[in-house]
């Protein structure tokens, strides 16, 4: 399937075009055609919003400290490619290089450390289509506590291999995203396990935000 290039546009906000996330931009599609992965992306990050506040410096730099001895500092490369292109140095943290091969983990792990002994013992719960679900399980089994992630049907099966190599408890639960986000949610509600968020959690930006801290120390 051909990749759609996009463009953000300074312009008016349009009708039928939505903007780019965190910018003032608009962000129109090249093609008036969006692919069942886009389309599926758009749904999942409508399901998942709520409303949340930005972690503080201080937040950031605690979520650095209960990720010691637990996540790796990664390294930083320079991208001769990037540079050229970019006419400046272009840098790239080599976050490919974390446990389980994403940043994910970062928040996962900052997250499950803010669990009181009760809901440590209760677990948690995570539904994700891969990395997320993958962050969660290994975060859940290096604090010695139970997990669960509900994966849809169309998840590569390599990654849900890797949440039931992680000891985690790991469920095919329905055709989409969506599906398994209702079966963790009523997991969740029946057992009282914590639903870990993928990205509506202040814990969990600060988790991913140490990648800021570490890049600033690196450059």
């Amino acid at each position: 399937m051909r990749r759609r290039a996009r463009r953000c546009i300074s312009s008016a906000p349009s009708p039928g075009i939505p903007s780019c996330a965190g910018c003032s931009t608009r962000c129109r599609a090249e093609s008036s055609t969006r692919s069942p992965r886009f389309e599926r992306s758009l749904t999942r990050c409508s399901t998942l919003a709520t409303e949340t506040t930005g972690p503080t410096l201080t937040e950031i730099e605690a979520a650095r400290r209960s990720l010691a001895n637990v996540a790796r500092e990664t390294p930083v490369y320079a991208s001769d490619t990037f540079s050229r292109l970019a006419g400046r140095e272009v840098v790239l943290k080599a976050e490919n290089l974390q446990r389980t091969g994403s940043f994910k983990v970062r928040g996962a792990v900052t997250r499950i450390a803010t669990l009181t002994e009760s809901q440590r013992a209760a677990g948690v719960v995570a539904a994700s289509a891969g990395n997320h679900g993958q962050a969660v399980a290994w975060a859940a089994r290096e604090a010695g506590i139970p997990a669960a992630i509900f994966v849809p049907q169309d998840a590569p099966m390599a990654k849900v291999e890797a949440c039931r190599n992680y000891s985690a408890d790991t469920e095919l639960a329905g055709l989409t995203f969506e599906e398994a986000l209702a079966a963790a949610l009523a997991y969740a509600e029946e057992t009282g396990a914590t639903f870990v968020h993928p990205y509506e959690d202040e814990a969990v930006i600060a988790g991913q935000g140490t990648i800021g801290l570490e890049l600033a120390e690196q450059v």
